[in-house]
């Protein structure tokens, strides 16, 4: 199978995903309730430095804490128990580096000079921010910049100045920081992400494609940690990293027919409690994903597919099936066990895909007018889709 191929069949499954929600058939919760009970807590046994009696006040949550075998190890102060330790993980990366993302929680007031310590000895050049200081009257991470560009905060032996921030779009802003530690100076790239709710997801799926894009641009490679952060650093956090490592597949060119979001995300749960902590930002990777592929196929694209010129029903086959000519690829309708998957487009969506997909169950469809299907809209890889 080719990759646009390999592409186009992700999209389909997803679609098909989608209209068995609609139908019923919620598969993503079926799913996403079998990647919990696959998934370790964290206890006595595996994270141990945790849940030391000097470490426990270090946790914003107590059973959100980092395993023993992926937490960040700080340089430890000679003499002073628990220096050695803040509340983030290690999390594996597309390239195969084992230390592509620090997933970290958002540090609390008496640790936010653990925070920058991190910062340093890791070598971060870019964070992603993906919640607020406060949400819904409570604090979910202390601020670690400075408030005013110019003025210059110190944490610890780092210091660290403002030096100035943009707002790419309403959903997020990048904030460029100076950092200094003795005589060596390092400049910071600060995403925060700040309409993404607690336990939620984003009204738009748009914004963070851009992001993982310009997060990429600032960072390429996985040779140094991302750090990503949101206030537990698990639900948000994962998300962020099981979507930017799917970018970096297609991204190195090692995207193919084996990739499994299941899998991924799963093995970043072995690794950090709770990546991905809800079945709403489950769905969201699949749907940031398939936003993705869609921009990839528009790169593998020759031209801009024209409108169907042809609409064949299978004879002897599996009736109502619906293709398209050759010059439009794959199919505009594939049959599900006893259904077609008809797409439909939604006009009125910000995200980058614009279309869903009803059931129409065998036969049903026979009688459909030409002109109904004929219906099509552009999406934003550029190809155009049957509505009906």
């Amino acid at each position: 199978m080719s990759l646009d191929q390999y592409l186009k069949s992700f999209l389909e499954t997803l679609w098909w995903q989608e209209a068995k929600v609609r139908g019923g058939d919620d598969v993503f919760q079926q799913e996403f309730d079998s990647l919990r009970k696959q998934s370790t807590p964290a206890g006595e046994k595996n994270a141990q430095q945790a849940l030391k009696n000097v470490n426990r006040s270090k946790n914003r949550y107590k059973d959100i804490i980092p395993f023993d075998t992926s937490r960040v190890v700080l340089p430890e102060y000679p003499g002073v128990p628990g220096s050695d330790y803040v509340n983030a993980s290690l999390i594996k990366g597309a390239s195969g580096s084992s230390r592509a993302y620090i997933a970290a929680q958002g540090p609390l007031p008496h640790t936010v000079t653990d925070f920058w310590r991190m910062i340093w000895e890791y070598n971060v050049s870019v964070i992603v921010m993906t919640c607020n200081e406060i949400e819904g009257d409570r604090y979910k991470c202390e601020k670690y910049w400075p408030d005013q560009i110019g003025e210059r905060q110190q944490y610890g032996n780092v210091s660290v100045v403002l030096e100035g921030w943009k707002e790419v779009c309403p959903d997020f802003l990048v904030r460029t920081l100076r950092s200094r530690c003795g005589q060596t100076t390092r400049t910071i790239c600060q995403f925060h992400y700040t309409t993404w709710p607690d336990h939620g997801v984003p009204e738009s799926i748009s914004p963070l494609v851009e992001l993982v894009r310009l997060v990429r641009d600032c960072q390429p490679s996985e040779a140094l940690p991302v750090l990503v952060h949101c206030s537990a650093g698990c639900g948000r956090t994962g998300t962020f990293c099981a979507i930017d490592y799917v970018h970096g597949l297609v991204r190195s060119g090692k995207l193919n027919t084996n990739l499994n979001l299941f899998k991924i995300i799963s093995e970043m749960r072995q690794q950090r409690v709770a990546m991905v902590q809800t079945r709403e930002q489950y769905v969201l990777v699949h749907k940031v994903v398939g936003a993705l592929f869609e921009q990839q196929l528009k790169l593998l694209d020759s031209h801009i597919y024209q409108n169907i010129d042809t609409i064949q029903k299978n004879k002897g086959g599996s009736p109502g099936r619906l293709e398209r000519s050759k010059s439009m690829g794959s199919l505009e309708g594939r049959i599900v066990g006893k259904a077609t998957v008809i797409r439909r487009a939604q006009p009125n969506q910000s995200a980058g895909r614009l279309f869903s997909a009803t059931l129409i169950p065998k036969g049903e469809n026979n009688n459909l007018e030409e002109e109904q299907l004929m219906k099509t809209r552009r999406t934003s890889s550029g190809t155009l889709w049957t509505q009906v």
